[in-house]
């Protein structure tokens, strides 16, 4: 198998696992919450504010857990020091951040679809 698919399968689990992405989903659920409430203020476009605020919420959280993620999960693993016993296989730097940035661009995008879903739950 190549080892940027290995990484990248990792980084989702151990993503999924963390504690910034609960956050992040419980703080999609607060937003959308927060915005059927503001849909009930107005008299005639409820829909649309629901809409609006829940797409910008979605896409606030998407862009605030990016730069976490971005932040956090290199140094983690070298903090940890399992990246050193990872490159000590022939795995190259390239491969390995390759395999990461997969991995968070695919918790990234699923983070974008439960946003998506409960919003369409909410409407």
């Amino acid at each position: 198998m190549n080892p940027s698919f290995v990484i990248a399968r990792a980084t989702v689990k151990g993503l999924f696992r963390d504690r910034i992405f609960h956050a992040a989903l419980v703080l999609n659920v607060l937003f959308l919450l927060f915005s059927t409430f503001l849909s009930t203020l107005t008299i005639v476009e409820q829909r649309k504010i629901l809409l609006d605020f829940g797409f910008a919420a979605a896409s606030i959280l998407g862009v605030g857990f990016s730069i976490l993620l971005g932040s956090s999960f290199v140094r983690r693993e070298l903090d940890s020091r399992t990246v050193y016993t990872l490159l000590a296989k022939p795995v190259g730097r390239a491969q390995y951040l390759l395999g990461k940035i997969t991995g968070g661009m695919v918790v990234v995008i699923g983070l974008h679809v439960i946003s998506f879903l409960t919003l369409v739950a909410a409407l």
